[in-house]
């Protein structure tokens, strides 16, 4: 029979969720057909709801559910770049994402070697380019299918640029997770430090993951630390609408978080948008894996 307990958390700000559940599942105890189930349950959930998966070591899953956000940021936002115009978007699918940017020890899990500079199992894998994120998110999902980890109709991926800036923001509407603004657009920012590490506190290298404060429904890192793949192909202006997902073709695909390196706060905000090109590895950028509905909406 499986262990699990139902705990509260009061919101973090005024602007986050009034109600903030998480469920602990004992990974040990919930594997196979019961772990599916759990899915399928928590996927109902209308409130973001957090749970161990025994599909990855230390993996948290965060349910985002269906909703309605300004994507992009207002014109008097300290920091703001010109492709932020902001968009109404509405996400009308609920997913899960990785509380956490992607351990080298989860990447272990599934790969034999180690591509990352700053090794450490805590650390968050960088040196994967987009097609090795993406490969490590199909294995993914063919292994819990397979096992009964996840349900069918359910795979692992990368979050579009708009599920990545959903669940960045966490109902705020801010430059800033927490429901802060910035002080400065360039060098140290003090309300950036408790949330991320970037250029001015990083001492040039990346760093555990959760080392910082999470946002209001408990995901880590979504500043700094290591910029962030997502699914999309890039294009200067927002659409917003229904589940934008990019467009069909382009020459590179968003990243998304800023980092420890050359991460002034104006490129950590929930609202910075850039790029690379898919064979880019470089040890400021990794990926963070959710669970969507398959296919795509």
């Amino acid at each position: 029979m499986a262990v699990f307990s139902l705990t509260r958390q009061a919101p973090i700000s005024a602007t986050a969720w009034a109600v903030l559940l998480y469920f602990v599942f004992s990974t040990a105890a919930i594997r196979g057909e019961e772990a599916a189930a759990r899915i399928s349950a928590t996927a109902q959930s209308s409130v973001p709801v957090q749970l161990s998966h025994s599909a990855l070591p230390g993996l948290i899953l965060v349910w985002c559910p269906p909703g309605t956000f300004l994507m992009g940021s207002p014109k008097g936002e300290l920091g703001r770049f010109a492709n932020e115009a902001p968009a109404e978007t509405t996400l009308t699918h609920g997913f899960f994402i990785q509380s956490t940017e992607l351990t080298q020890q989860q990447w272990g899990a599934l790969r034999t070697s180690n591509p990352s500079s700053f090794v450490n199992p805590s650390n968050p894998v960088e040196m994967v380019n987009w097609e090795d994120a993406t490969g490590f998110c199909e294995e993914l999902t063919r292994k819990s299918l397979a096992e009964g980890l996840i349900p069918k109709g359910w795979r692992f991926d990368l979050p579009t640029e708009a599920q990545w800036e959903y669940a960045c923001r966490a109902g705020t509407t801010s430059a800033l997770n927490d429901g802060s603004n910035l002080a400065s657009k360039t060098g140290a920012d003090p309300g950036l430090d408790p949330l991320a590490w970037y250029e001015a506190n990083s001492e040039q290298a990346a760093h555990p993951v959760a080392g910082k404060k999470p946002n209001a429904w408990g995901l880590y890192d979504m500043h700094g630390n290591l910029w962030e793949w997502c699914r999309d192909w890039f294009e200067f202006k927002l659409k917003g609408g229904n589940d934008p997902a990019g467009p069909t073709e382009g020459s590179s695909r968003v990243i998304r978080g800023g980092s420890w390196y050359i991460g002034s706060p104006s490129f950590c905000r929930s609202a910075y948008r850039s790029s690379y090109g898919i064979e880019r590895r470089i040890s400021h950028l990794g990926f963070r894996i959710a669970l969507v509905p398959s296919p795509r909406p």
